[in-house]
């Protein structure tokens, strides 16, 4: 704005900047068509541009007072605002449109004009006419001035060269810069922070801002590179290219910058794993214990290397020895241990697992106790250390290549409180087994670092989701402290709009592989080995579906660390022992798919498997592909605070949604946050941080007016139907729970530091999220068939007091307080509903066949079925079963134990029947008492057949 008044301070020169060859189109006095007007003269200034005439003399002669009254336009026509750039745009009226000879006074003088605009005035539409009608209405209305520029009242009282306006030359130039350029308030903060430094000195400003650009190459910042990138169309404008430039860090690069600076260095962690009751940094956790990439992988006791992965015996005590499986070296206090997975004998497993072909086996067969069950990871003292064994993991069939070796095919693990054993293929393997460290004997200090990669698509534009691919990088050897500092997240790059992760990521992948077998680098002046692997790839849902190799989750089975169908995601009872993604295993996967003969075969076992056709291109690395690629909590917590405002505001009527705001409006918030959006009206402006801070309050929000006239009928109707609930009261209670428990999972999620019991809080209040958000028991997948008579349900299984307290007993169990039992239970012959083992296999239930029932109790017990039956509560439908208990006797037949069948019935949610471990029972008939197929079933003996088995 200053640049066209703007005068020179110089002797000798002015600066007058002349407006462009425009007239006023706004004709309304004969003045303004004055025949005499001198056009010619105005043509000095007939180009486009802006002539600057820096010479006083010669303004004085052609721009002299008299010539420039001789054009015929009065004081008004030439004042600021009639010759502004808005009047004066140079492209209403140009040159050739109207010239002086076109506009002469012979051909329009002031009364034919009048005349015209007489004559368009009476050729007003009616529409025309309503904005007169308007505009003379609005033309009653004074105009208010909102900036006004000249306050008499605030002229101050100085004297001087620049007064009334300015003290001096400095204050002058300063507000002219300010006002031409638009400083920011900060940048201008900043400048006077730096004038008023004690060490500022004026003569020592470069004058020459290109002096400064190079100033650039004397600074520690890291070149940055480009290469060609190829674009999809599908996912770009049609104008885009199919090439791009792409932009780069290279990860060597960051590692040299950042080992060689000194305040980092000086906190970066290079030893061996540490065991701590709070865990925070990440060599608390097991990957940097147990990877032989990031600690030590080996040690030295009594001449005997003892290396990670082996088997050892030690002792436990003064006169117990046992077999264990070294984990990890870790330092305790100070103090160098190992820790080690306990390994049982056969006289170890529990009684129901003690099967004779076991025991046939256990003079060369040892067991595995899963690392989920408590004290069985234990940590053991060096000297405590016997010998060395040899013990060989059967992760397939094949591996058995001597009698003489001891083997570990099965594994001891706990489901729902029960024992079970697994076969050894369910199981992750050590890090050393795929990912061994071998470093050729130098005398250099070595130095592992473990880099964490994140993985993120943005979009850029807001709400506008276009996106743009951001790749970070962190170096885990730096404290919580100094790592949750934005300085220290390194920028890999950007993946333009429409690129490939795979070309984008490859020289990062070339680089890591170098730097996996260890490269030489000179760090704070001494040569040393840099050994560095990757940590974490951490990304959200769908992006860390793609970095593992995972079909996203809207496949059939879209779930990176788990084979589960997208239907059971939130099913009662899953076993994620067997139903988890192993390595090795999906390493098989993508075998048979890369061996297949066609395409389509090839992309059938792919939706089979739920994988992509290939392998991601993180696997060239090495890496547990489904341990070491987490969800990025971050964005499902937000996400899913998110989604559950949207569901709370839409259930809410129109009042109550005011009466929201209003509590919302007044709800006591931390003074440093800012201020949040309206969560009605500006929902889905709403950034990650939003949302978290909302669910924060919500809960205290809601509880302060929510009550069930606060939802709209059908949404509380369909929330009671869906949890069973039958008071609405309740319901509201229900709905604020699962706030409570959203925010208290949101809560402990986000600790900096995690004990074993935050963990197990975390898992105990995500699992009472679940229930309450799915149908457990709730008959949804279970198809009931071929009804029982009424006559002989009644008979057999009357709907008395004791059968009403049992069925209440068994809805108290499943955590419906409310216990009222309805009269309106329908028996069936046959019930089928899907495994519990996230399997998509149906399994069928008739009257007789013997079920094996997982009990927390007594863990598995078998029984013969009496019935199927389905009980409405609340407008839902639970199925149960009706069976009759075995009891174990101390009889045996052909080397197989004998059951008693006992005669009291017990009732049972049809969960509980456990479809992975079938049973066969054989009547035990005594000489001539059962004739053909009719037993004598007063004879209440039955064999359990211990040959029985599923053929393959």
């Amino acid at each position: 704005m200053f640049r066209n008044r703007y005068v020179s301070y110089r002797q000798r020169q002015n600066y007058i900047r002349h407006p462009r060859k425009t007239i006023n189109s706004h004709l309304n006095n004969a003045k303004h068509t004055n025949e005499e007007a001198n056009y010619e003269r105005m043509n000095v200034c007939e180009v486009e541009t802006d002539y600057i005439i820096p010479n006083e003399d010669l303004f004085s002669e052609e721009f002299d007072g008299e010539a420039f009254n001789n054009v015929a336009f009065d004081d008004e026509a030439f004042d600021g605002e009639a010759f502004g750039s808005e009047t004066f745009d140079g492209e209403a009226f140009d040159g050739e449109e109207f010239d002086g000879e076109e506009f002469d006074g012979e051909e329009f003088d002031g009364e034919e004009f009048d005349e015209m605009l007489n004559e368009d005035d009476t050729m007003l539409s009616d529409d025309e006419m309503s904005i007169d009608s308007t505009n003379e209405a609005l033309s009653e209305e004074s105009d208010k001035i909102i900036d006004e520029a000249l306050n008499i009242e605030e002229m101050p009282s100085i004297s001087g060269e620049f007064s009334p306006y300015f003290k001096n030359l400095t204050e002058a130039l300063m507000f002219c810069w300010i006002q031409k350029h638009s400083i920011s308030t900060q940048a201008y903060n900043e400048l006077v922070d730096i004038i008023y430094h004690s060490q500022f000195k004026s003569e020592d400003v470069v004058t020459n801002i290109r002096r400064f650009r190079k100033y650039r190459q004397r600074l520690p910042l890291l070149p940055i590179k480009t290469r060609k990138i190829h674009i999809l169309s599908k996912n770009t404008p049609s104008t885009s290219k199919n090439i791009k430039e792409m932009y780069y860090l290279s990860i060597i690069d960051i590692i040299w910058h950042s080992l060689n600076n000194p305040l980092l260095f000086s906190q970066m962690y290079f030893g061996p794993g540490q065991n701590v009751k709070k865990n925070k940094e990440l060599w608390h956790g097991n990957i940097w214990k147990e990877f032989p990439r990031f600690r030590c992988a080996s040690i030295q006791l009594n001449g005997t290397t003892y290396t990670c992965r082996e088997f050892i015996v030690y002792k436990e005590s003064v006169t117990t020895n046992r077999f264990g499986r070294i984990l990890a070296i870790v330092d305790v206090d100070g103090k160098l241990k190992i820790t080690v997975q306990r390994i049982l004998t056969f006289e170890e497993l529990p009684n129901n697992l003690k099967s004779n072909n076991r025991r046939n086996r256990s003079h060369n067969e040892l067991w595995l106790l899963d690392r989920e069950i408590e004290n069985a990871v234990i940590v053991v003292e060096l000297q405590n250390i016997v010998k060395i064994v040899t013990i060989v993991i059967l992760y397939s069939k094949n591996n058995i290549n001597g009698s003489s070796l001891i083997f570990i095919r099965e594994i001891l693990y706990k489901h729902q409180g029960h024992w079970k054993l697994r076969d050894v293929a369910y199981y992750y393997k050590h890090p050393s087994e795929f990912a061994a460290l071998e470093v050729s004997e130098m005398n250099l200090p070595v130095y592992k670092l473990y880099i964490d990669l994140y993985y993120d698509e943005f979009g850029t534009y807001r709400n506008v989701y276009h996106s743009l691919g951001g790749v970070y990088i962190q170096i885990g050897n730096l404290p919580f402290n100094e790592r949750k500092h934005l300085k220290n997240h390194f920028v890999l790059g950007f993946i333009p709009f429409g690129g490939c992760f795979n070309e984008f990521i490859m020289p990062f992948i070339n680089e890591m592989e170098q730097l996996e077998k260890g490269i030489m680098m000179n760090v704070q002046g001494n040569q040393c080995l840099i050994i560095a692997s990757l940590g974490d790839v951490t990304a959200n849902l769908p992006q860390g579906n793609d970095l593992a190799g995972v079909k996203r989750h809207g496949a059939i089975r879209g779930y990176r660390t788990c084979n589960v169908v997208k239907d059971s995601w939130t099913s009662e009872g899953l076993d994620l022992s067997l139903v988890s993604r192993y390595h090795h295993l999906t390493d098989d996967q993508f075998k048979e798919i890369s061996v297949a003969l066609t395409i389509t075969k090839r992309k059938e076992l792919a939706t089979k498997y739920g994988l992509h056709l290939q392998p991601p291109i993180l696997d060239r690395l090495k890496r547990e592909r489904h341990l070491q690629c987490p969800h990025d909590v971050y964005h499902l917590t937000a996400g899913k605070v998110l989604r559950f405002i949207k569901i709370t505001i839409e259930a809410l009527s129109s009042e109550r949604k005011l009466e929201f705001i209003k509590f919302w409006k007044s709800f006591e918030y931390p003074r440093t946050w800012q201020k949040l959006l309206n969560p009605i009206s500006h929902i889905d402006s709403f950034m990650m941080s939003d949302c978290l801070h909302l669910a924060m309050m919500i809960p205290f929000v809601l509880s302060r007016f929510l009550k069930p006239s606060s939802f709209r009928n059908p949404e509380l109707t369909s929330f009671q139907k869906r949890t069973g609930v039958s008071r609405s009261d309740l319901a509201v209670k229900l709905w604020l729970k699962c706030w409570v428990l959203t925010a208290k999972s949101m809560t402990i999620s986000f600790k900096q530091s995690f004990t074993e019991d935050d963990y197990i809080e975390l898992r105990e209040c995500l699992d009472s999220e679940r229930k309450i958000l799915s149908q457990d028991e709730c008959i949804s997948n279970i198809i009931l068939k071929k009804r029982i008579p009424k006559k002989k349900i009644e008979e057999n299984f009357p709907n008395d007091s004791t059968f009403r307290k049992k069925l209440a007993l068994i809805y108290r169990e499943m955590g419906y307080k409310s216990a009222f039992v309805e009269d309106s239970c329908q028996h069936y012959e046959i019930g089928c509903f899907l495994g519990n083992n996230g399997t998509d296999t149906q399994y069928c239930l008739h009257i007789g066949d013997v079920v094996t029932i997982a009990s927390e109790e007594k863990g598995d017990s078998f029984a013969i079925l009496q019935s199927v039956f389905s009980h409405k509560k609340n407008n839902r439908h639970f199925a149960f079963i009706i069976i009759n208990e075995f009891e174990l006797t101390s009889q045996k037949k052909l080397e197989c134990p004998v059951y008693r069948l006992q005669k009291s019935h017990r009732i049972y949610s049809i969960s509980k029947v456990n479809t992975n471990n079938a049973a066969h029972f054989i009547h035990y008939c005594n000489n001539s008492e059962c004739i053909g197929g009719d037993h004598n079933f007063r004879n209440d003996l039955y064999i359990k057949n211990m040959y029985f088995f599923k053929v393959v």
